[in-house]
Formats: C-alpha cells, sequence, structure tokens
C-alpha cells in the first residue's frame, strides 16, 4: 500500500479512500468535464471583479484606520493598551483625513486597542511588511488560504456521505462571486476574515483533536471566539464520545498554556481591552436584533445575556446527550455568540450566516445564499437591508436548531422501540 493511502486507511476504509481520490479526480482533473473550464471562467471573474478593483482603488473603511494605528504606535515601541495623548500617526491621515473616529488628524479618538495582544502583534508585524497595504494584502490571502482549505474538507472528508455533493461551480457562488464576501467583507477591508478562516480550519482538523485543540488556542488568542467553542468541545468528548479524563485535561491545558502565552506581551495593560468589550454588551447600536425594542423603549439590558445564556445551554443539553454533530459543536458557539450581541454589525452578523452555510453544505442553500447576497446589496442603503440580514439569518439558524431537535427525537424514538 503506498504512504498516501496508508495514511487515509488509518481512519477508515481503503474502499473509502478510493472515493476520495475520485472525487478529487471528478471535480478538478481536466479529464473529468467541461465544468474544469467553467470553473477557470469564474476564477477569473472573481479575480477581475473582487480583487483587482480593490486593490487599484483602496477604499479602506473607518475601522482598517483603527488597525494601521495601533499597529504603527506598536512598531514605535508604544504599549497599544497605554495610547499617549501627544501621540500622532502618520499613516492614519493617509487613509482618512478626516472621519468620525478621528475627528483630528493622526488621532483616533481610542485612547487604547481592544483587541487581543496576539492580534495586536500579528498587525504591526504586517504594517512593518507594509506601512499602508501589508494588513489588506495579508487579509487577500487569508481569503485564498480558506478557500484552498474548504476545497481540502469538502473531497477530504471521510465522515460524511454526500462528499462530492458540493458542485465546484457552486462553491465559488459561495466564495468568490458572492457579494457579501467582497463588498461588506473585503471592499471596506474588514477582519472579519479571521473568523472565516478559523471556521473552515476547525472544520478540516475535527478529528484530530491536538492539532484542533491548537487551532482552537489560536483563535482564542485572536478573536476570542475559540474559548466557548472549546467549553462544548471537551462536553463533546466527555459524554458522547467517551474520551478519557486524562486525555481531555492533556487537550485543555495545551489550550490553556498557548491562550497564557500568548496573553503575556502587555500584560496587565490589555485587561481594559477586555473590560471595554465587557461593557459594549450593556448597549443597543448599530443592525442588533434589539433594535426594534430599544426604539420601543421595551429593551432590557440584561435580555442580550439571558438569550445567549439560553442558546448556549440548549446546545449543551444536545451536546451531552449526543444529538449534535461535531460539526454544529463547533461552529454553532460562533453563530450564538454573534446573532444575540446588542451591538452588532452587518459584517459580525455575516459571520454567523458564514457558519451557519457550512453546517448545511447543500447546493440549494448556497445558491440561495448567492441571491440572498445580491438582494442584500441592492437594498444595503434602505431600512430593508436590516430584515433582509435577519430573515436569512434567522431562517438558517433555525433550521439548523430544528435538525438536531429532530435528530434528537428520533434517537429517543429509537431507544423506546428498543426497549419494547
Amino acid at each position: 500500500m503506498s504512504p498516501w493511502r496508508a495514511v487515509w486507511a488509518k481512519d477508515g476504509s481503503y474502499k473509502t479512500t478510493l472515493q476520495n481520490l475520485e472525487c478529487i479526480t471528478a471535480q478538478y482533473s481536466v479529464s473529468a468535464n467541461t465544468s474544469l473550464y467553467m470553473l477557470v471562467l469564474l476564477m477569473a471573474a472573481a479575480v477581475y471583479l473582487t480583487l483587482y478593483p480593490l486593490y487599484k482603488k483602496f477604499y479602506p473603511a473607518a475601522t482598517y484606520a483603527i488597525y494601521e494605528y495601533f499597529g504603527e504606535a506598536i512598531s514605535k515601541g508604544l504599549n497599544p493598551y497605554s495610547i499617549p495623548s501627544d501621540y500622532r500617526s502618520a499613516v492614519v491621515p493617509q487613509i482618512f483625513y478626516i472621519c468620525s473616529i478621528q475627528p483630528t488628524p493622526g488621532v483616533i479618538r481610542q485612547q487604547y486597542a481592544d483587541y487581543p495582544p496576539l492580534l495586536m502583534l500579528v498587525n504591526s508585524f504586517l504594517f512593518r511588511f507594509h506601512y499602508l497595504k501589508g494588513l489588506y494584502w495579508f487579509f487577500l490571502s487569508l481569503y485564498a488560504l480558506t478557500i484552498l482549505l474548504y476545497i481540502i474538507h469538502r473531497c477530504l472528508d471521510r465522515n460524511e456521505s454526500d462528499t462530492c455533493k458540493v458542485h465546484p461551480l457552486v462553491f465559488h457562488s459561495f466564495f468568490a462571486l458572492n457579494p457579501l464576501f467582497s463588498q461588506v467583507w473585503f471592499s471596506p477591508i474588514e477582519d472579519k476574515i479571521w473568523f472565516a478562516f478559523f471556521s473552515v480550519l476547525i472544520l478540516l482538523l475535527r478529528t484530530r483533536d491536538w492539532l484542533l485543540t491548537l487551532g482552537l488556542a489560536l483563535f482564542a488568542a485572536l478573536k476570542g471566539l475559540g474559548l466557548p467553542i472549546m467549553v462544548f468541545y471537551v462536553l463533546y468528548l466527555i459524554f458522547p464520545k467517551g474520551v478519557q479524563l486524562k486525555r481531555v485535561v492533556t487537550l485543555v491545558l495545551l489550550f490553556t498554556v498557548v491562550l497564557t502565552v500568548s496573553h503575556i506581551p502587555w500584560f496587565p495593560s490589555w485587561i481594559k481591552a477586555y473590560q471595554w468589550r465587557m461593557l459594549r454588551q450593556t448597549f443597543v447600536a448599530h443592525h442588533s436584533i434589539f433594535v426594534p425594542l430599544e426604539k420601543l423603549g421595551i429593551f432590557w439590558p440584561g435580555l442580550p445575556l439571558a438569550l445567549t445564556v439560553c442558546a448556549f445551554l440548549f446546545l449543551a443539553f444536545f451536546t451531552v446527550k449526543g444529538s449534535a454533530k461535531l460539526e454544529e459543536v463547533l461552529l454553532l458557539p460562533i453563530v450564538l455568540s454573534i446573532v444575540f450581541n446588542p451591538a452588532l454589525t452587518f459584517d459580525r452578523l455575516f459571520v454567523a450566516i458564514f457558519a451557519l452555510l457550512l453546517l448545511s453544505q447543500r447546493n440549494s442553500t448556497i445558491v440561495i445564499s448567492y441571491f440572498a447576497g445580491l438582494l442584500f446589496i441592492s437594498v444595503r442603503e434602505t431600512p430593508y437591508a436590516w430584515a433582509v440580514a435577519w430573515a436569512w439569518a434567522l431562517s438558517l439558524l433555525i433550521s439548523a436548531s430544528a435538525k438536531i431537535a429532530l435528530r434528537d427525537q428520533k434517537g429517543v424514538a429509537k431507544k423506546t422501540f428498543r426497549t419494547v
């Protein structure tokens, strides 16, 4: 047996291995069919419509100025969580002379960063690479890597019977040509591609507990959401999987060590960043689902936290019972952490939609998502944008929740039948 087959035969049969290889050759070899040529045309269109215009225009959003502001400060030896009052950025005025976050040229109204220290180090490194577009080029590279990881995940997935279900053309309508990713994430140059990258990465690593734990630790160190995912992953390992407690403790220790080491720089100054993040959970802003309640004057400040806790308990219950699949255990915490955020923006809401689409992985859902994206972009500057985005997100979330509940009912019915 060749080394390639030996690797995959470790966890699956020779037949499964052969099916995986056939999936790859059927979708991505020259001899497959004419869809390959269509795929090349779509890739060319994606590069032209997305990457080239953005590179030429380079119209970043206000948040990009914040990333550059703190990256430049770190490159000058300053503490991003304690910026001197007389500090003036030389780069930010090149992006925005005067805007909402920068009433005075060279000064951002934020006195300290509200991001984890590891992310600050990454941004400062990219700033040194290129003072203006280093971070932008990195986001585009991460986008390309996310596409590659998605292809690997779909074609080397040995645990699903629908390995080849997502057609390459549909796949590119999901990623490269969906207007949401080009006009909501990349046109304003947001950092939300981090979430997309880690969402696909943890799916790819889900059968390798050590690598998955390391990926979750990095996700937590960079964007925070790896922590709640790790909690549910531990529940999944202990209860439905029955993994030995010693191994679970070792994985938790690995996660803790990586997360702790990532927070050594600028300790304890970064505590203010997390305090500010917690404070933001107490007021309603942007496009949160609680905005109508706030306008009616019936919003309760504790409602977002209460709904989040209830949703987490719902997921924990079905995780312990074994009704939730591993993919759902890994991705739904991302969704639940976002949708009940009282200061939610559209770019964050689409992170939740992205994760829900990864759970669906159906041709029909992905195609519908493309047209939903077109509809949202067409009404983006109108009051209808809020309704379109939330109707899309909630329909996907309800569908995912219903699958778990129905799966649990089928499991109960089977047990009852066996008992009788």
